[in-house]
């Protein structure tokens, strides 16, 4: 007589496997998506910040840059917006397009991040290679600088577009004064992160997802097990 398991003993094991599995699959899925995330945020970063080097190489100091009005929705002031990065930044992102405002595509992008509570309808708005997108908008400007706030989406259009899961705020300031200035960092705040605690950062998160993103660049660029945003 062949030994061999009886239905009952394979069904058993077959029910021991898939419980491990649905236990074991949404935290593997989650870490995947960590990973992700954190991947799409340091590159946004560098390639970001490479672009604003490459601009001070053939423009010089952000000092005499040409910065527009503040940005309200108005047509008047989008357009300067977008006048001012087409001519200092975009040509230096490669793998970019302009998104129009009335483009098929464009009309499902939702900013949840957005600053001014209005889904990202006054940001100019681009879209990379890889499936992510960006805005930018002014937060006020003037001969002496302008800050800008810049949201960022690691998959642009599709779900589950929410703020601090994948989509994420970064902020910069370009003043004459140097000691004005502030580098572009991730987050929705102007105040600098190298003047922030970690624990001060986690709780910024906690209250505040705009703030996120800021979190994640103390901690390297990695979203951390006490992340407080759950995948």
């Amino acid at each position: 007589m062949k030994k061999a398991f009886t239905l009952a003993e394979v069904l058993i094991t077959l029910g021991i496997i898939g419980i491990v599995a649905a236990m074991t699959l949404p935290a593997i899925t989650a870490k995947h998506k960590k990973m992700e995330t954190s991947a799409r945020l340091k590159k946004f970063y560098t390639t970001f910040t490479n672009a604003m080097l490459m601009a001070q190489n053939d423009y010089g100091d952000t000092s005499t840059w040409d910065y527009s009005v503040q940005s309200t929705g108005t047509p008047d002031s989008f357009e300067a917006n977008q006048v001012f990065f087409n001519k200092y930044l975009f040509p230096y992102l490669h793998g970019i397009k302009i998104c129009e405002p009335n483009e098929q595509a464009c009309k499902n992008i939702a900013n949840k991040c957005d600053v001014n509570s209005n889904e990202g309808k006054s940001f100019s708005r681009y879209i990379f290679e890889d499936g992510t997108c960006f805005g930018i908008l002014t937060g006020g400007s003037g001969s002496s600088g302008a800050a800008y706030h810049i949201w960022f989406d690691t998959n642009c259009s599709a779900k589950p577009n929410v703020c601090g899961k994948d989509q994420f705020m970064f902020t910069m300031k370009l003043a004459v004064n140097k000691s004005s200035r502030l580098p572009f960092q991730a987050g929705s705040s102007l105040t600098d992160i190298r003047t922030r605690t970690r624990a001060q950062l986690l709780q910024d998160c906690k209250s505040t997802p705009q703030t996120c993103a800021a979190l994640i660049q103390y901690d390297g660029w990695q979203v951390e097990d006490d992340y407080p945003i759950i995948y």
